[in-house]
C-alpha cells in the first residue's frame, strides 16, 4: 500500500511490515531484526513480528483514511482453540489486531482482540467512504462482520497501550538512560 509516497508491504509468516522508499532503499517497520548487505536492520517501530504478537501470522490489509494508515492482521490463535490446554494460553490473543499510524513509524492499536469478537480472526477488507472507514473481517465460524469507524474526539489517551518492544537498546549518559 502506498502511504506518504512510500510502498508498505505486509508479509506472511512471519507477519512483518517493510517500507520501500522512492530511491529503492527499504526499512523494516515491524519485524525481526536482521543483518543485510548494508548492515543491520531494526524495526523502526520497535515492534517485533506481528506487531509484537507472533500469532499475527499475516499482515493482511492496509488502507489510508483521514491521513492515517491502518494495518490489519490475520491472527491464527483462534484456529488452535480446541487444542488441549491451548485455550488458557491463547484466549487473551484471540481476534485480529488493527493498528494505525500517522507517520508510518509510530503505531497505536485500534484493537488487539478483533473488537471483542474472538472468532473474527482477520481484517479482510477496508472501504473509505464519506460515512467513515469500514472494516470487513474474516470469521469462518460465525460469518464475517463489518465495522464502521467512529472518529474519536478525545485522542489524549489511546484505548489500549501499544505492545512493549521485545528488543530494546538503551544508551546512558550522565547517569540517565
Amino acid at each position: 500500500f502506498v502511504f506518504q509516497d512510500r510502498l508498505f508491504v505486509g508479509t506472511d509468516r512471519p507477519g512483518e511490515v517493510i517500507r520501500i522508499d522512492p530511491d529503492d532503499t527499504w526499512d523494516l517497520v515491524c519485524g525481526a531484526p536482521r543483518e543485510t548487505p548494508v548492515g543491520w536492520k531494526y524495526p523502526l517501530s520497535g515492534l517485533d513480528t506481528g506487531f509484537g504478537n507472533w500469532l499475527n501470522a499475516h499482515i493482511w490489509r492496509m488502507n489510508e483514511y483521514n491521513g492515517r494508515l491502518y494495518i490489519g492482521t490475520w491472527n491464527m490463535a483462534t484456529d488452535f482453540r480446541r487444542v488441549a490446554d491451548a485455550d488458557t494460553y491463547l484466549r487473551p490473543h484471540y481476534g485480529f489486531d488493527l493498528f494505525e499510524t500517522t507517520d508510518g513509524w509510530h503505531f497505536t492499536p485500534v484493537t488487539t482482540n478483533g473488537f471483542g469478537d474472538i472468532y473474527s480472526n482477520g481484517v479482510r477488507s477496508f472501504a473509505s467512504t464519506p460515512y467513515g472507514l469500514f472494516v470487513g473481517t474474516a470469521n469462518k465460524w460465525q460469518g464475517l462482520r463489518v465495522w464502521q469507524g467512529i472518529e474519536r474526539t478525545d485522542t489524549s489517551e489511546p484505548d489500549q497501550p501499544p505492545h512493549a518492544p521485545l528488543r530494546l537498546e538503551t544508551e546512558t549518559a550522565d547517569n540517565r538512560v
